[in-house]
């Protein structure tokens, strides 16, 4: 709690005061300057005492000053106490100030308890601030009066607008039920002479029953709320009397109108009650018509148009579920009625299987004629084959289930599942055959092998043949020497696949090629241990292929293959013997002094440097492993070149060797360390 002004504030006016005081004595004119007293005073007076001085030095004056300043703290010290004890109460009542908002708070759901407790709490505040507008301590008045205006004023106005928040909660929960009444009493008015009106009228009644229980309790409820808004406003209370006065005469209303209702349920249920028996006589009659419509010739003939059946069976189906619409009201009506003898309809849901089961029955016929003629009819080379067996099989399956449930309990089969079933069986017989005439991996030279055996057809490339032509020339006479064909066909794409992944990794297999030490123009080859790696597994994989028995009819390719991989193993070998003894030698003739000492060395070795050069230079820009390693040529160099270097090393060991027996001393050096010591030799 501050105070205005707050004590040191007001400490230094007052000791302003003080001292300003002393200031005014030295002000007044002092009485030597009178004209009168000039005989009285000595002449030439030097010593003018100060009155200021004089007052702030006096004893008197300082215990007077110290007094008066202590005398203010210690009022302000009181005040402060008397504030902490009367107001600091009332904090509570401040800091929700603060916080809560009327506008944010009825836009939220309260609860009565809720809003009860919150009006109980502005009325203990309201009984709380009782504290005097104005106390006296010492010096100082405590002036509280706006303090206690702006509390009184804000917990005043507040629980006012609550109040209105409740009534308007209450008018418009007694206005809902007055609604609700009125909306039961209208649908009890309603006129119920039929027995589709006479069930809603039912319905209507047993609503108005439950709905009347929940009324009540919110009758109930709003009860509550006009205690409670009356323990706070009596005024506001008594300004809902008209329409508590309207709620309670539709309460009234509907007790009667809900009564009357119960009567006339009461008379009107055994009439009602026969005509639901009679309804469910007649239903009874036109399902087994429909039932027996369901067998007609039309529909149990296998000779019947597929287009014709579905048509009939979609006159059938509106019947049928006129039927069950029926049949569905029917069963509330006796739910509503509460009729003893409960009408099952059992008659129905068989009808409704045995529907099920005919309309299913013509589609797939339908859709399996459509499929058949394109199987047998369209160009063979465009028949999934893979497709037409899942479709036998689903056909299959799918027909021996309406087989059962069809032909169960009659005295004969039905002759359109019959005619499915047979036609289905007729394809599934030459399946294994469409199958194997379907093999992808069927080429040209398969295909004319199977044509040499049928009669009346030749094959000619792109040749356009339906399934119905080659069985015409006698394909299934020749099954089984078409399922070896289409055996080979399977065999030999596989291992034309196989050739073909081979193929695609050496198109897409390079040397890689880097710089030989700070040269510019000389290269090496590295990282050949993967390349090797690839050759060995494709050579393997091509001797498999070979030994194969369905290789016969790509011999030539994998021959050609195997030619070169071998050439291309031969390759890498010589030229990675090339590359060492180029790489140990280059080094040796590269100093002069020993070119001079093994001249005929260094002329032969020149000759291989310059082939090393080019054909390094070459495969750098071009370091597809199958471009540098097919040249039989470039491979007899490469081997002329190794026993070319195999010499020079052997005649380079001579020489060395004879270093050595004419200074023994050089035995205990490598050939690497007696070559830099010739070298460096004038």
């Amino acid at each position: 709690i501050k105070f205005s002004p707050e004590d040191e504030e007001f400490r230094e006016k007052i000791d302003n005061v003080l001292v300003d005081t002393s200031k005014i004595f030295s002000d007044v004119r002092r009485v030597v300057a009178y004209g009168n007293f000039e005989g009285y005073l000595l002449q030439n007076t030097l010593y003018q005492p100060s009155v200021e001085i004089f007052i702030e030095n006096s004893a008197a004056f300082r215990t007077s000053h110290f007094a008066i300043l202590s005398k203010i703290q210690n009022d302000f010290n009181d005040a402060q106490t008397y504030a902490k004890d009367t107001y600091q109460k009332h904090r509570d009542i401040h800091d929700y100030e603060k916080e809560w908002n009327f506008e944010d708070y009825e836009k939220e759901e309260h609860s009565l308890d809720d809003i009860r407790s919150l009006l109980e709490r502005f009325k203990r505040w309201l009984q709380k601030i009782h504290f005097s507008s104005q106390q006296i301590k010492g010096i100082l008045v405590i002036k509280a009066d706006k303090l206690r205006n702006k509390l009184t004023s804000f917990v005043e106005t507040s629980s006012d607008r609550v109040q209105d928040y409740l009534l308007r909660l209450t008018r418009d929960k007694i206005r809902e039920i007055s609604d609700e009444y009125s909306k039961l009493i209208r649908s009890l008015e309603k006129e119920a002479d039929r027995l589709s009106s006479f069930a809603d009228y039912i319905d209507a009644y047993n609503h108005a029953s439950q709905t009347h229980e929940s009324l009540e309790k919110k009758s109930e409820g709003v009860t509550e709320m006009q205690a409670l808004l009356k323990k706070f406003s009596r005024e506001k209370q008594a300004s809902l009397s008209e329409d508590l006065n309207k709620m309670s005469f539709e309460a009234n209303n509907f007790q009667t109108k809900y009564a009357e209702a119960r009567q006339f349920i009461e008379n009107k249920k055994g009439e009602m009650i026969d005509l639901v028996t009679k309804s469910n006589e007649r239903l009874n009659k036109e399902v087994s018509s429909l039932s027996e419509d369901l067998n007609s010739v039309v529909l149990t003939s296998g000779k019947s148009e597929p287009q014709t059946a579905l048509e009939l069976l979609g006159k059938h189906n509106k019947k049928l579920q006129g039927y069950k619409e029926k049949a569905k009201s029917y069963k509330r009506y006796q739910t509503l009625l509460q009729v003893e003898e409960v009408n099952s309809y059992d008659d129905l849901t068989r009808l409704d299987r045995k529907y099920a089961d005919r309309l299913k029955l013509w589609q797939l016929i339908e859709a399996f004629e459509d499929q058949h003629q394109g199987w047998f009819e369209d160009d063979f080379a465009t028949v999934d084959v893979i497709l037409v067996e899942e479709d036998i099989k689903r056909y299959e399956g799918e027909t021996e289930a309406l087989k059962k449930s069809i032909n169960k309990g009659q005295e004969t089969k039905d002759q359109a599942v019959e005619y499915l079933s047979h036609n289905v069986r007729e394809v599934s017989r030459h399946l294994p055959l469409i199958l194997n005439l379907g093999n992808k991996a069927l080429q040209a030279r398969h295909w004319k092998k199977i044509f040499e055996n049928l009669k009346d057809l030749e094959w000619t490339p792109g040749l356009k043949v339906s399934l119905k032509d080659l069985l015409s020339a006698g394909v299934a006479d020749i099954a089984h020497l078409i399922e070896d064909i289409s055996t080979t066909a399977t065999g030999e794409k596989q291992i034309e696949d196989k050739l073909a992944e081979i193929e695609k990794h050496w198109e897409e297999t390079y040397f890689t090629v880097i710089k030989y030490r700070d040269t510019k123009d000389r290269y090496v080859i590295t990282q050949i241990d993967d390349i090797v790696g690839q050759l060995d597994d494709d050579q393997a994989a091509i001797q498999t292929m070979i030994g194969l028995k369905f290789a016969v009819g790509i011999r030539d390719r994998i021959l050609e293959w195997e030619k070169k991989l071998s050439l291309v193993g031969d390759f890498i070998d010589e030229w990675m013997s090339c590359q060492r003894q180029w790489m140990y030698l280059e080094n040796i003739f590269s100093a002069e002094d020993i070119k001079k000492q093994l001249p005929d060395e260094a002329a032969k070795f020149s000759q291989v440097d310059k082939f090393w050069k080019d054909t390094m230079n070459k495969c750098n820009k071009q370091p597809l492993v199958l471009t540098n390693c097919s040249n039989e040529g470039v491979y007899q160099r490469f081997v002329w070149n190794n026993n070319t270097l195999e010499t020079i090393q052997k005649h380079l060991e001579e020489y060395l060797g004879t270093k050595r027996a004419a200074f023994p001393r050089f035995y205990f050096l490598s050939n690497d360390e007696l070559l830099e010591i010739l070298s460096q030799t004038r």
